[in-house]
C-alpha cells in the first residue's frame, strides 16, 4: 500500500491540514505526496513505511521536525526541500540513514543528504567523514552564509547549493572530482567561487541567476 500524489490534488484544501497520521501498513510515500501542504506542522510516519519519494514533503513550510522510522530504506531527492521552518530530521536505529544534530546522512556518514533549511545556524563545517554532498543537500538554506567543504569530499550532486541566498563565497577543494548541474543556481549574493584542480567539467547552468558573482577561480583542467 502507498500514499501517492493523489493527495496533492486541487480538490483537497491543503491549507487547513496541520497534522497527518499515516496508518500502519502503508509501505510507500510517493513522489509529491504532500507537496505544498503549507499548514502541515507534524506528520506521523509509521514503522511500515519503506520508501519516501521525491519532493514528498517539499513546500511544507510549517513543518518543524520529522522522525524517520527504522523501516525506511530509501528517500528521494528533495523530499524535504522548501521546508523553510524544518529544523530537525531525526533518525534512530535505521540501517540506511543516520542523523547528526538533525541533519540527514547515510548510515556511515559518508554522504550528507539533507541539511534542514530552517536551521538557524549561519555557518556549517561538513564532517570530514563525508565523501558525497548529495543532490539538493543544502537546497534553500538561506540562513547559512558559510559552508566549509572538507578535503574528504569527492563528489557534489546537482542543485546542492541551490538558492543559498546568504552565501557570499565558497571554496571547492582539490579533492572534488565531479560537480552536478545547477550547483549554485539562484545564489543571489554569491560573489566569489574557487574550484579546485580535480574538477574536469562544469555545466553551463552552474551559475544561473548568480547576479552578483564577480570572481570565479577554477583549476587549469576545467573544460
Amino acid at each position: 500500500e502507498y500514499v501517492d500524489e493523489i493527495l496533492n490534488n486541487n480538490d483537497l484544501n491543503k491549507n487547513n491540514i496541520t497534522t497527518i497520521i499515516i496508518e500502519d501498513g502503508i509501505t510507500s510515500i510517493g513522489d509529491n505526496a504532500f507537496m505544498n501542504f503549507y499548514s502541515l506542522e507534524s506528520v506521523d510516519i509509521p514503522d511500515s513505511v519503506e520508501s519516501i519519494g521525491k519532493y514528498a514533503f517539499s513546500g511544507c513550510t510549517s513543518l518543524v521536525s520529522v522522525e524517520i522510522p527504522d523501516s525506511v530504506e530509501s528517500i528521494g531527492d528533495a523530499a524535504f526541500s522548501n521546508c523553510y521552518n524544518l529544523i530537525n530530521i531525526n533518525v534512530e536505529n535505521n540501517s540506511k540513514f543516520n542523523s547528526i544534530d538533525g541533519i540527514l546522512f547515510n548510515k556511515n556518514n559518508t554522504s550528507i543528504l539533507t541539511y534542514p533549511s530552517g536551521k538557524p545556524e549561519s555557518s556549517y563545517n561538513i564532517p570530514n567523514t563525508v565523501k558525497i554532498i548529495g543532490s539538493f543537500a543544502f537546497y534553500n538554506c538561506d540562513n547559512l552564509n558559510n559552508i566549509v567543504i572538507p578535503d574528504s569530499v569527492t563528489s557534489i550532486g546537482e542543485n546542492a547549493f541551490y538558492s543559498c541566498n546568504s552565501i557570499e563565497s565558497i571554496i571547492i577543494p582539490d579533492s572534488v572530482e565531479s560537480i552536478g548541474d545547477d550547483l549554485f543556481d539562484s545564489c543571489d549574493n554569491l560573489t566569489s567561487v574557487k574550484i579546485g584542480n580535480s574538477v574536469t567539467k562544469i555545466s553551463d547552468s552552474m551559475f544561473f541567476y548568480c547576479e552578483n558573482l564577480t570572481s570565479v577561480e577554477i583549476g587549469n583542467s576545467v573544460t
